[in-house]
This record gives structure tokens, C-alpha cells and sequence, in this order.
């Protein structure tokens, strides 16, 4: 089993200075996310884990820093493009279901580190993804690093495995501690021993094997006497950078391998996340285009009102659906009445004054005009129940709530329509008309 972990924050500021800026029309930045989901895309199919997750760094910090001031001081602030779309990025990484691992005090190297450790453990290989060397302290027989290195237009990766590693440096991944101790490494603003570089790095771990072992050794003649000097001045320096050049495999995190087992993602989340970013291409391919369709509808609360036998001469506002056969569907705030065609034709529907709603104005006026209530209907009625918005303005209902219900108000009341025909069925197209049009409470 193999699980790919990403080192978060250098891969996404990697994609950052990678991909030429993006915007969407209201100026967000997008890039960074862009460039970031191109590479994990990448590494998923390269590497074919059973299991993804990510790493990030936290604001804060980490014991690092209590040790050693200076540690990490030169470098510049992030970008302020990069910083709107870091909770942005965590934000997709939740609706693919991909976790994210993060600890206050920790980095994500020491994140990183104790997954791998955790990996190693049980048996699984681990496939770190990060731009930053210092992970290839790391690499043992079952972790492995994946170097990303991006230009503008142009994204490429070094695995690197023990074999690799030895051959590029010539000593065990472990290693790599002791040569920024000697060295320093200027990105994170570690010390190391003044005046050596890492050409005589490498040649005193050849030579003495270990940061240790140069200490134990500083008499030896093939060490030059102004060499001795720097290193007996830099022996504080080397061993506190030692110390900060470690990375420690033991941040508390709630971490296991299954957790991280690849999962569906929340399609309609991330159809949503993608259109706010306006990643296009991405929706088509992520197949999220039907997303919003194949969403669970919500479930729909209505409150019941009672049947009556007739509709008050006082109501002023109701909606009524006219069947077929003639017969009549009323409904009101209080309540909702029928009328049979004989009941209608015979006097008993009467609309002049009120404010009226249809379902289908136009044939609610053919209809009209064959009981002879046209004329009364007329100045109350309103052009269709599709057009509720301007509804709205003369009732007291959220505009967000109605809304919502009229994206489903046409299915439903197609499904009534062609529901088996008895004449309860159809007066509920009037009940539905009322509340959609916020006469009834919802």
C-alpha cells in the first residue's frame, strides 16, 4: 500500500511563482490552487497511491524558533495573492476528502516526518511530495521523496530513494543533518560554521563520516589549519544547527494510513468551489458538470392548512388552479376550498377585487373567460408563478427562501399533473402556488 503526502505550503508557493497569475472577475487570485491541483493530478497518476493527504504549516511559532531566534528570520513574507488562496486551497482539499494534517508549535516537516515514521511502521511506502530538500533526511527503504522543482511553465520531479540520494551525495540520507550543520542553509537562516561551504561540507563527511566524527577528528593533518580554526569557532553554531536542521517524527497528530485511503469527492462542494474560482476545464474534467443536479434535494417543510367549504369574501389574496372539467382549486392563508363545475358556474367562485395567482396565466384566461370571471380576474392576476421575485416585494418572505423554492416549483407541479387524476391532487397545485408565493408560512 502506498500513501502520497504533499508538504502543502511548498507546493503551493512552488505553483505560486510557477503559473502566471490568474483571476477571477472579481479579482480573487486562483494560480496558486490551479498550479497546486496540477501537480497532485500529476503525482496521483505517477505514484497510483491507495491513500493522498497534506500537510501545512500553521501561523505561529514552533519550538524552533524558541531555540533559535534568527531561524528562518530572511525569509520574506508571504505574498499577500498567496495568502487569500491558502484558505481557499485548504477549502477544495476538504471537498475531494483529502485530509489535512497541521499542528500549532510543529512544521510541517515534523508533520511529515512522523507520518512517514508512522508509514514505515506499519508497512506502508510513502511518497513525500515537496519542492524543499530538507525532507530527504527522510528517505529510508519505505520513504521516498519526490522533488518538484516549477519554472514558469514547466514542473518537473526527482524521486528520490535511498540509491538515488547516495548517489547524488554520496553518503546515507541521515546525513544530510550533518551537512547543514557544517554548511548552514541560508533559506531557513540556519548558521551552520562560518566560512565552510558545501564542497568542504561534503569532503569532511567523506573523510570523518559524521558531524561527530569531524569533532573527534579536528587534529587530523589533512584538515588545513585556518579549516581548524573556523570549525573550533563554529563548533556552538554547527551543533545548534544540527538541532534545527533535525526534523523530529513525533508531532502529536491523530494519524493512520487508512485514514488517508482515497475517497469520492463531495461533487457538488467542489462544482461550487471550482465555479466561485472559475476553473472551467476543471469542472469538465473533474466530471462535476452534473453536480448540482445529482445533489440531494433538501427536504421540504410545509405547514397544512385546512380544507374549507367555501373561500371568506374577505380574503383579498389567493391562488387558484381551474381544471379541465371545469372544476376550481382555491387556497389562502387559512385555508383551501374546491369547487365543483356546477359550484362554478352556479356563482360560488367569485375573484372580483382580490389578487389572484396562477400557475398558467395563459390558460387560466381561456378558462376564466369560459366561466365569465375574466374581467374579474383580470387586474388582480399576476403573469405567471415563475415570476415570483416581483411577487416578493409585496409580501414579507425571504427572497433567499423563495428563491430556493422555485427551482423545484416547475418539477413538482409536472409530477402533480401527471399524478393519477383525482381532484385532491389538482387543488394541491393551488396549495403549492400559495406557498411558493409566500402566502402560507414555510
Amino acid at each position: 500500500m502506498k500513501l502520497l503526502i504533499l508538504d502543502g505550503n511548498s507546493v503551493i508557493n512552488r505553483a505560486y511563482f510557477g503559473v502566471k497569475p490568474l483571476t477571477t472577475r472579481d479579482g480573487l487570485y486562483t494560480h496558486a490552487i490551479y498550479g497546486f491541483l496540477n501537480i497532485l493530478e500529476r503525482m496521483e497518476k505517477e505514484e497510483q497511491p491507495e491513500a493522498v493527504c497534506v500537510a501545512f504549516d500553521l501561523h505561529g511559532p514552533t519550538f524552533r524558533h524558541l531555540k533559535y531566534e534568527g531561524y528562518k528570520a530572511t525569509r520574506h513574507a508571504m505574498p499577500e495573492e498567496l495568502v487569500q488562496q491558502m484558505p481557499i486551497m485548504k477549502d477544495v482539499l476538504r471537498a475531494m476528502n483529502i485530509p489535512i494534517y497541521e499542528c500549532q508549535g510543529w512544521e510541517a516537516d515534523d508533520v511529515i516526518g512522523t507520518v512517514g515514521k508512522i508509514c514505515s511502521q506499519q508497512d506502508w511506502e510513502c511518497v513525500i511530495v515537496t519542492g524543499d530538500r530538507d525532507s530527504l533526511q527522510l528517505i529510508d527503504g519505505n520513504v521516498h521523496v519526490k522533488l518538484v522543482i516549477s519554472k514558469p511553465g514547466q514542473t518537473t520531479t526527482t524521486l528520490f530513494d535511498e540509491e538515488k540520494f547516495r548517489e547524488e551525495y554520496g553518503f546515507e540520507p541521515k546525513k544530510l543533518i550533518d551537512l547543514k550543520a557544517l554548511m548552514g542553509d541560508s533559506s531557513d537562516n540556519i548558521p551552520g560554521v562560518a566560512g565552510v561551504g558545501p564542497k568542504t561540507a561534503k569532503e569532511l563527511l567523506a573523510k570523518f563520516g559524521s558531524l561527530d566524527g569531524v569533532y573527534a577528528h579536528l587534529d587530523d593533518p589533512s584538515i588545513r589549519p585556518k579549516l581548524r580554526e573556523k570549525l573550533e569557532a563554529g563548533k556552538e553554531n554547527a551543533y545548534l544547527s544540527f538541532d534545527l536542521a533535525t526534523i523530529r517524527p513525533e508531532a502529536p497528530i491523530d494519524f493512520a494510513p487508512k485514514d488517508a485511503i482515497v475517497q469520492p469527492y463531495n461533487r457538488l462542494e467542489l462544482y461550487q468551489l471550482f465555479q466561485k474560482l472559475e476553473f472551467v476545464r476543471l469542472i469538465d474534467k473533474y466530471g462535476l458538470r452534473g453536480a448540482a443536479a445529482d445533489a440531494p434535494k433538501p427536504e421540504q417543510k410545509v405547514q397544512s392548512i385546512p380544507r374549507r367549504e367555501e373561500m371568506p369574501a374577505d380574503v383579498d389574496t389567493c391562488a387558484v388552479y381551474l381544471a379541465e372539467d371545469g372544476s376550481v382549486g382555491l387556497a389562502w392563508a387559512e385555508g383551501v376550498c374546491a369547487l365543483t363545475p356546477m359550484e362554478a358556474q352556479m356563482g360560488q367562485l367569485s375573484l372580483a377585487g382580490k389578487k389572484l395567482i396562477f400557475h398558467d396565466s395563459k390558460t387560466a384566461m381561456h378558462r376564466l373567460d369560459e366561466l365569465g370571471k375574466l374581467t374579474d380576474a383580470v387586474n388582480g392576476m399576476n403573469t405567471n408563478i415563475k415570476l415570483t421575485i416581483q411577487q416578493l416585494e409585496n409580501t414579507n418572505k425571504s427572497l433567499e427562501i423563495v428563491t430556493a423554492q422555485n427551482k423545484k416549483q416547475e418539477d413538482r407541479l409536472t409530477a402533480l399533473e401527471k399524478a393519477p387524476g383525482t381532484f385532491g391532487n389538482k387543488l394541491w397545485w393551488a396549495v403549492i402556488a400559495a406557498l411558493v408565493s409566500g402566502l402560507v408560512a414555510y
